[in-house]
């Protein structure tokens, strides 16, 4: 539709262009013709009008169907419940401190975004129990208060907001590079400090949510998500009969590219979009992410697309020396020495996947992780894997949903292309 419009602005142009305008005849002439395009004009843009009408409609309407969003939005909230009447749980981790915490602790290098929002979430734990945390109760370092002062005393709503932040933390951090395990280590200390108050709060709140039968929402909608995926024409329900007979499934010789955690599905929806020419298969173990998936999939018609929910230590029980290509995109970095065996690049991983690879062996990874990417290109290149393309914030066509929010933020994008 564009080419079509550009093409006829270029050649209304070269009329206008050629027609002569020397005397009044001639310009009377010319005007006629400009008159004649203006309304040529003037029902291309109502055409134009009408079709990003059509469009847009359309795309709205992808997220109409509200079935498994209100059903995630239930199970996020049961769950926060049943974690409070976990006889197991401290009102520390009832609370939702110890992560929101350890996140502080952990990711403040990379995300200041991350780490406002984390402050105030915190915050907002202890006026839960009714205490109402000012930066005069940031004790441990001046410059713990100085940063809380700033974070508290600012309008979020103003244009300036991130900006600002993002200045006193680089000016509190060049003379407090532990200006965050000052603020984590503070809070910390006031959760210790109120314990007490913790304790009756949740004492209380466990009270009143065990006259309400939690657990039995809680299967009962699971088990609603679970019909909904598996309603959905892309999920192959018992993959594992499937090994080996792929192509019969997509009724088709095409090669077959797999997206190993394919999250919330975005990735490869738009492969599969693009390239009608390969088949794709995205796995995700969670059902919670397959759900969200299978909302924006489900709307299109596509015969070169499927889903499974396997964990990926079960890959080649699904395929057989029929995989082209895989994808592993923002996996989970596993940062600890002993979760390295989860890591999708470990050699276990890689030796599953030689059992599953038709005949090349083609591995594309992108993280926003440097410790899992250094650790990646080591692993692949011990295992045999030729390293033919490393990029670092390469512009990528088609990205994930974590991409486009990493990219957002500034964050490096780590990517690797290997052969063997």
């Amino acid at each position: 539709m564009k080419e079509q419009y550009v093409n006829n602005i270029n050649t209304h142009k070269e009329v206008l262009n050629a027609l002569p305008k020397n005397n009044e005849k001639n310009i009377k002439a010319y005007k006629n013709k400009v008159s004649e395009l203006l309304i040529l004009y003037k029902q291309d843009l109502t055409s134009i009008i009408e079709e990003i009408d059509k469009r847009s409609k359309h795309y709205l309407s992808l997220g109409k169907d509200e079935k498994i969003d209100s059903i995630n939005t239930e199970l996020t909230s049961l769950l926060t419940m049943l974690s409070i009447t976990n006889k197991y749980n401290s009102p520390y981790e009832k609370s939702g401190l110890d992560k929101i915490l350890y996140q502080l602790g952990h990711y403040y290098t990379i995300n200041l975004d991350l780490v406002n929002n984390n402050i105030l979430k915190a915050i907002d734990i202890f006026k839960n129990v009714e205490l109402n945390i000012t930066a005069k109760d940031f004790n441990y370092s001046y410059y713990a208060k100085k940063y809380i002062e700033k974070l508290l005393s600012l309008d979020n709503q103003k244009a300036t907001y991130n900006e600002e932040l993002k200045q006193t933390f680089e000016d509190i951090y060049w003379k407090c590079p532990d200006i965050i395990n000052h603020i984590t280590i503070n809070f910390k200390y006031l959760y210790y400090f109120y314990q007490k108050k913790f304790d009756i709060y949740y004492k209380n709140k466990i009270t009143i949510l065990t006259k309400e039968n939690l657990y039995e929402k809680y299967i009962n909608l699971s088990i609603n998500r679970d019909n909904l995926i598996q309603e959905s024409k892309y999920i192959i329900l018992n993959p594992e009969e499937n090994k080996g007979k792929w192509r019969k499934i997509f009724n088709n010789d095409n090669p077959i590219y797999i997206e190993i955690g394919m999250g919330k599905g975005k990735f490869i929806l738009e492969n599969a979009l693009k390239y009608k020419d390969i088949n794709f298969i995205g796995i995700e173990k969670f059902d919670s992410v397959m759900a969200r998936a299978i909302k924006k999939i489900d709307k299109y018609e596509l015969d070169n697309l499927k889903l499974i929910r396997i964990d990926a230590k079960e890959i080649n029980s699904v395929f057989d020396k029929e995989i082209d290509v895989i994808y592993l995109n923002f996996s989970d970095p596993w940062p600890k020495d002993r979760h390295e065996i989860r890591r999708l690049t470990h050699k276990g991983f890689l030796i599953k996947y030689d059992d599953i690879f038709k005949n090349k062996k083609i591995i594309e990874m992108k993280t926003d992780n440097k410790n899992l990417f250094e650790y990646s290109v080591v692993s692949l290149s011990k295992y045999g894997y030729i390293i033919e393309e490393i990029s670092v914030n390469a512009q990528e066509e088609i990205t994930t949903e974590y991409e486009d929010k990493f990219i957002k933020l500034g964050n490096p994008i780590y990517k690797i292309k290997c052969m063997k």
